[in-house]
């Protein structure tokens, strides 16, 4: 099944750390904008996508293909978020993907720096157009008070191998 992912899922090695997937690359969700609203339980402001009705606003994310079995367990990832079907342009085609997508949102919160990181290089690991990358990077994060999260160290240690890794242009 294809899965649209926008937030730290963009990263691919994140997304394989957790269930195996392969990128079909950027896609692009139309009338919605991408927002920092989702209360993390550790306390930190996650992405979500808000329909605005607006066919100005994009979201850019990846398509991926994944597995039916593995649905339960990014249900598991994911939860908080209701799964939904979504169209999007992928290449100049219309596709159908399912994306998850936080309903009940609240004011948007900081995100950590590590969860912003991981957007952010995915978002450069699959060649997002300059301005979304800068308005990804322009988003305010804070330091996790907890410097010993599992999350926090692994999110850092997928950045840094990211940022090894070539890059084009």
């Amino acid at each position: 099944m294809k899965y649209f992912a926008y937030g730290s899922n963009l990263l691919s090695s994140r997304l394989r750390a957790r269930i195996p997937a392969q990128s079909f690359g950027m896609a692009r969700l139309s009338r919605y904008v991408l927002r920092w609203d989702y209360h993390s339980l550790d306390g930190s402001g996650k992405c979500n996508v808000a329909q605005t009705g607006d066919p100005s606003d994009t979201v850019h994310g990846v398509v991926y293909e994944i597995s039916k079995s593995d649905v339960p367990t990014l249900d598991a990832i994911e939860q908080g978020y209701d799964r939904i079907e979504v169209v999007l342009n992928h290449g100049g085609k219309r596709v159908s993907a399912w994306a998850y997508i936080y309903t009940e949102p609240a004011a948007s919160r900081p995100p950590y720096t590590w969860y912003k990181n991981l957007v952010v290089e995915g978002a450069i690991e699959h060649g997002f157009p300059a301005e979304v990358i800068q308005s990804l990077r322009s988003v305010a994060s804070v330091p996790d008070p907890d410097t010993e999260r599992p999350s926090k160290r692994h999110a850092e240690r997928l950045v840094a191998e990211a940022r090894k890794r070539p890059r084009d242009g």
